[in-house]
């Protein structure tokens, strides 16, 4: 696995910052109210930028899921303006379901030590 250099470092979390202050302010979909991004990865060329989102409503995951395929070509405009780049990646959005592992590990740690 390459290591990862100080400007991709910055680079993701730069993106990531952009990403969820647009979501919050710019881009006004009720359905993406209580969405966040939680992960970007960019790869070699920094080309494709891979961003995992999450949200804090469950039931409205897949609505969450249409609106930020709709938004996402929006949200590369948005950050090729703000941080002035010269070849903005491309968004691929994936839902991040971490939380939702580490909560059933938790339960199933804790059943089993009843």
């Amino acid at each position: 696995m390459a290591k990862k250099t100080f400007t991709k470092i910055k680079l993701e979390e730069r993106i990531m910052n952009e990403i969820n202050t647009s979501l919050r302010g710019v881009v006004n979909d009720p359905s993406l109210q209580f969405v966040s991004v939680t992960k970007v990865a960019l790869n070699g060329d920094f080309s494709e930028a891979s961003c995992s989102w999450d949200t804090f409503d469950s039931s409205r995951r897949g609505d969450a899921k249409k609106a930020i395929a709709k938004v996402s070509s929006r949200l590369r405009g948005i950050i090729s303006k703000k941080l002035e780049l010269r070849h903005t990646p491309k968004l691929n959005f994936s839902y991040d379901d971490s939380f939702e592992c580490e909560a059933n590990i938790t339960e199933l740690l804790s059943t089993n030590k009843k």
